[in-house]
C-alpha cells in the first residue's frame, strides 16, 4: 500500500494576467495535511475523522477574485481503488472565503466538487469550475471523502476567467400564427370533452369514440391562471399553449397567500369557504377558453396550498405543517367534513361561460386524490410529525382493527418501522383513496382517479396502486435535484464541468441523484397509464443547468417507446416582466420551451414506435414492506431496461393469480450483470444513447436529430439528413409536422437551441427560489450544418411569434445555421418544387 502523499506541487492563481506563484518549496515546506494518521496496521497514512463527519486534505491561498469569474481547480490525481468503492465517496473541491474566512458560494455552487475514481497506476487530471461570488479573498483547494483513501495528489492549479458581456440575443416566444410550422394545435381535437369522459381501457387512456390520448401538460398556478388583465389575454394563453402541443393544463396551487395575484378567497385568513367572485370568473374564463382549444384539465380534489382558516378544523398550522392536511383528510371525520364542503363549493358551481360544473364536465379528464402524500417528504414524515389529537385518533383507529383481528393491543408506531403499523398505514390510505372516490363520483364525476403521486419506493406507490384507482401518477424533477445545494457530488460530470440527464450512467450507482426512468418505472404497471403530473429539469443557476434543454425531447421519446402517457411540466408562475425569475418557471425560458412542440409530437404523434419486448419484474410482499422508509430503484435493471424495452412492474395486490411471459422475481432481477456498454438504445432501433459522451440521437420516419455534447465538426448521419455539429452543446431536430414522412414533407421544422439566460448579472446570490439578473431573457447560440437527402429547400429563420423572419437560403440541399446570428429557435424549410 502506498502513503496518502498530498503533493501540492505547483499551486497557482492566474488573474488578469497576473500570475501569482504559490508553489511549495522542495521540501514541502507549507504542506497542509489537516487530521491525519498512519495506520500501522495497514502500512498507510489515513485521514482521521476526529469527530468530523469526513476526511480531508486542504491548502489555503490568498487571491481577490472579481464577481462573477469562472474559476477552475485541476489537480493531477493517482487514485489507488480498483474496487471503486472509495472514489465515489471522494471528492476535488474548492471552497471561496470573506475577509473574515468565512465560506462564500455563488448561487446553488455550496457543496459543488468533481467525483474522483481509480485511475489504474497513473496520474489523471480532475477538474472542477465555478462562478465566483462576491468578495472573495481567498482560496481553499480542498480534497474531501467520507471515507479513508489512498492517492497521490500533484500539480493543483486555479485558473480565472473574468465575466464576459452578456451573451446570446434577446428572444422570447410569443403567440404562435395559426399557419406557423412551429404551431402544433393540430395535435388537439377541439373542443376538449367533445367525446365525452375519459375512461382507461387495457392501460391507456381512451375516448368513448376509441381514439387514444397521451397528456403534455403544463402546471398553470395562481399566479398564472389569476394574473391576466383581460378576455383576450386568457384567450391569447390558451392558443399559445395549444401551439406548443399542450393538451392538459393541472391547476396547482390556487389557494396560497404567497403568489401575487388575485386571491382565490374572500378573505383566506377567515374562511377558505367564501371563494372570491373575481377570482372564479377569471377561472371559469380560462376554463373556456382552454377549452375551446382542446385542452383539458386536471387537479387533485382539494389544493395542494389549501390552509384551513382558523376554526375551520380542529388544528392550527405553522409553516411547512400546512401540508399534514393532506394526511389528515385520510383518516380525521372533521377534516373529512371540511375538505367535501370545499370540494362542493370549488368543484360543483356551474361555470359561467360553459354552464357546466367542472365537477360534471369531461374536460376535467383526470384526478387525483391528494398530492404527495409520500411519508418521506416534507418535514421528514408526515406521520411522526402529526399533532397529538391526530396521533389519537390515528391510534384508536389502528386499536380499533387490530382489536377486530384479534390481535394484541399496541401502539401505532409513527415512525412507520414497526411491520404491523406500516401495514395498516397502507392500508388506511387505499381506504380512504377508494372512499374519496366514491365521494367524488356521487357529486357526478365521471373521470377517471389516482391515488396520490410521489414516492422514492414501492411502499410509497403501493396504496395508489390499489385496484380501486384508475392510473398512477408520480411526480418526476429528475436528474440531479436541480434545486438542492450540493447533491452535484453524487453525480457524473464530464470534463469542463458538463452536466445533464443524457451523461447518466444506466446502471445504480448507489447515490441519490432522483434518476428518472428509475424512479419513475417504480409505478410503471401493466394494466394502469402512467402520468407525470410534475415533470421538469429545474434550474439551480445559469451554470449548473444550462445544458437542461435536453431534457424534453429525451424523456418525451422514451415516454412514448415505454407507451406511458403523459407528463405536465411544471410549471407556469413567477412574474410577467420577461425574465426567467424562478427556478421552476418556463414562461420565459425560451430554449427550454422551444422545444414543447418537439416534446408534444414526440409524445402524442405517434412518432416513436412501442417497444417490442416487455421485462416483468414481479413484486414480493418484503420489496413492498421491507423498508418503508428507504429509496427503492437502486437496482441495475430499473436504470437500464427502461431504454431498452418496455419494463412493467407487477404489484401483488393487482396481478396476483396472473403469469407473463418470462416475468422475472424482482430480487432475482438485481443479481444479473449489469449493462456496461458506452450506448444504450431502444429494441425498435429508432433512438440511441451514447452515455459516455452525452448525446442522444433520434431516426425516426417523422423526427430526426440529436442533442447533448458534441466535438467541433462531429457529424451525425440519418436516414433523410445528416447533422454536422460546430457547437460543444445543442438540441437538434427535424420534425414533419402533419406529414407521415420526412422524406416527402412539402414543410419541415428545425428546431435548434442550445439554452436560456436573463440579461445583467446572472451570477448574483439570490434568495429563496429566484434567480439572478435582468430583463429581457436571452438565449444562447447552436451553430452547424443540416444536409438534406431529398429534394432542395428554401430555408428561413422564424421569428418570436413563429412567422417567417429572414430567409437563410434558396433552393439548397444544405445550409449552415446559427441561432446567434439568425435570432431564432426554428427555422422553416419549404419543399422546392
Amino acid at each position: 500500500m502506498k502513503f496518502l502523499i498530498v503533493a501540492l506541487g505547483c499551486l497557482c492563481i492566474s488573474l488578469s494576467g497576473l500570475e501569482i506563484d504559490t508553489s511549495f518549496s522542495p521540501d514541502m515546506k507549507g504542506r497542509q495535511l489537516i487530521r491525519t494518521r498512519f495506520n500501522a496496521a495497514e502500512n498507510r497514512v489515513e485521514f482521521r475523522k476526529d469527530g468530523a463527519s469526513y476526511y480531508q486534505a486542504a491548502r489555503t491561498v490568498p487571491a481577490e477574485i472579481p464577481p462573477g469569474s469562472a474559476v477552475t481547480v485541476t489537480a493531477g490525481i493517482d487514485f489507488d481503488d480498483p474496487a471503486g468503492t472509495d472514489a465515489k465517496h471522494t471528492q476535488l473541491r474548492l471552497v471561496f472565503l470573506d475577509a473574515a474566512g468565512k465560506t462564500v458560494f455563488s448561487q446553488g455552487e455550496n457543496g459543488k466538487g468533481i467525483p474522483l475514481r481509480h485511475t489504474a497506476g497513473k496520474s489523471e487530471n480532475f477538474s472542477c469550475s465555478y462562478r465566483a461570488p462576491a468578495n472573495v479573498h481567498s482560496l481553499k483547494v480542498l480534497i474531501k471523502s467520507h471515507v479513508p483513501v489512498t492517492m497521490d495528489v500533484h500539480n493543483i492549479r486555479i485558473s480565472v476567467k473574468e465575466p464576459a458581456e452578456a451573451a446570446g440575443v434577446p428572444f422570447t416566444i410569443r403567440s404562435i400564427e395559426p399557419d406557423s410550422i412551429a404551431n402544433h394545435s393540430f395535435l388537439n381535437h377541439k373542443p376538449a370533452g367533445k367525446f365525452g369522459w375519459a375512461e382507461v381501457r387495457d392501460g391507456d387512456f381512451v375516448f368513448p369514440n376509441g381514439e387514444t390520448v397521451r397528456w403534455f401538460g403544463i402546471n398553470l398556478v395562481a399566479s398564472r391562471v389569476f394574473d391576466w388583465k383581460s378576455h383576450a389575454e386568457a384567450d391569447a394563453l390558451a392558443a399559445k399553449l395549444a401551439a406548443l402541443g399542450v393538451n392538459m393544463v393541472r391547476l396547482h396551487h390556487l389557494a396560497p397567500g404567497w403568489q401575487q395575484c388575485e386571491p382565490l378567497f374572500t378573505d383566506g385568513t377567515k374562511s377558505t369557504l367564501e371563494f372570491s367572485d373575481r377570482a372564479l370568473e377569471k377561472l371559469d374564463y380560462l376554463l373556456a377558453a382552454l377549452k375551446k382549444q382542446g385542452i383539458y384539465v386536471t387537479n387533485e380534489i382539494v389544493d395542494a396550498s389549501l390552509c384551513p382558516a382558523e376554526g375551520e378544523i380542529p388544528y392550527r398550522f405553522k409553516g411547512k405543517s400546512i401540508h399534514q392536511l393532506k394526511l389528515l383528510m385520510m383518516f380525521d371525520p372533521d377534516v373529512k367534513e371540511y375538505v367535501k364542503r370545499w370540494v362542493r363549493g370549488f368543484y360543483c358551481r356551474p361555470n359561467r361561460y360553459t354552464g357546466i360544473p367542472l365537477i360534471r364536465d369531461p374536460q376535467l379528464a383526470c384526478l387525483g386524490i391528494v398530492n404527495e402524500i409520500s411519508i418521506g417528504y416534507h418535514n421528514g414524515s408526515l406521520a411522526r410529525n402529526l399533532p397529538d389529537r391526530a396521533r389519537t385518533i390515528l391510534n384508536r383507529q389502528y386499536q380499533a382493527d387490530r382489536k377486530r383481528r384479534g390481535l394484541p393491543e399496541q401502539a401505532f408506531d409513527f415512525e412507520l418501522r414497526e411491520p404491523d403499523s406500516v401495514r395498516y398505514f397502507h392500508d388506511m390510505l387505499q381506504g380512504a383513496f377508494a372512499e374519496w372516490k366514491q365521494f367524488v363520483q356521487g357529486l357526478g364525476y365521471g373521470g377517471v382517479f389516482s391515488g396520490s403521486n410521489f414516492g422514492e419506493n414501492f411502499y410509497h406507490h403501493s396504496a395508489s396502486a390499489g385496484s380501486g384507482m384508475d392510473f398512477m401518477d408520480a411526480h418526476l424533477y429528475w436528474g440531479f435535484a436541480g434545486y438542492m445545494d450540493g447533491v452535484d457530488a453524487k453525480t457524473r460530470l464530464l470534463p469542463g464541468d458538463r452536466w445533464n440527464d443524457l451523461v447518466k450512467p444506466p446502471y445504480n450507482e448507489n447515490a441519490y441523484t432522483k434518476e428518472l426512468f428509475a424512479r419513475f418505472s417504480m409505478s410503471s404497471l401493466s394494466d394502469m397509464p402512467l402520468v407525470s403530473s410534475e415533470h421538469r429539469t429545474s434550474i439551480a443557476d445559469f451554470q449548473r443547468s444550462k445544458y437542461r434543454t435536453a431534457g424534453l425531447p429525451f424523456f418525451a421519446t422514451i415516454h412514448a417507446f415505454q407507451e406511458w402517457d403523459g407528463f405536465y411540466v411544471f410549471a407556469s408562475q413567477g412574474g410577467n416582466d420577461n425574465r426567467i425569475g424562478h427556478r421552476l418557471d418556463v414562461r420565459f425560458d425560451t430554449a427550454y420551451l422551444a422545444t414543447f412542440p418537439l416534446a408534444a409530437y414526440l409524445l402524442r404523434a405517434g412518432v416513436i414506435r412501442p417497444a417490442v419486448q416487455t421485462v416483468y419484474y414481479r413484486l414480493a410482499e418484503e420489496d413492498i414492506f421491507g423498508k418503508p422508509r428507504s429509496p427503492g430503484f437502486y437496482h441495475d435493471g430499473m436504470f437500464s431496461v427502461p431504454e431498452q424495452h418496455k419494463l412493467r412492474m407487477l404489484y401483488p395486490q393487482r396481478e396476483a393469480g396472473k403469469k407473463y411471459p418470462g416475468e422475472i422475481p424482482f430480487a432475482d432481477a438485481k443479481k444479473l450483470p449489469r449493462y456496461t456498454g458506452d450506448t444504450i438504445g431502444g429494441d425498435t432501433g429508432e433512438f440511441v444513447r451514447n452515455w459516455k459522451k452525452g448525446s442522444f440521437l433520434i431516426r425516426t420516419a417523422r423526427v430526426q436529430g440529436v442533442e447533448g455534447f458534441f466535438d467541433a465538426g462531429e457529424r451525425f448521419e440519418l436516414p433523410d439528413c445528416a447533422f454536422r455539429m460546430e457547437s460543444p452543446f445543442g438540441v437538434c431536430f427535424l420534425s414533419a409536422g402533419e406529414s407521415e414522412f420526412l422524406a416527402k414533407a412539402p414543410r419541415l421544422l428545425l428546431t435548434a437551441v442550445n439554452s436560456s439566460i436573463n440579461s445583467g448579472d446572472i451570477n448574483a446570490r439570490r434568495k429563496g427560489w429566484s434567480l439572478p439578473g435582468t430583463a429581457p431573457a436571452r438565449i444562447l447560440p447552436v451553430r452547424g450544418r443540416l444536409e438534406l437527402k431529398n429534394g432542395r429547400w428554401d430555408v428561413w429563420s422564424l421569428d418570436e411569434n413563429g412567422k417567417r423572419n429572414r430567409q437563410i437560403a434558396r433552393s439548397t440541399a444544405g445550409f449552415d445555421f446559427d441561432t446567434g446570428r439568425d435570432r431564432t429557435v426554428w427555422y422553416e424549410l419549404a419543399r422546392c418544387p
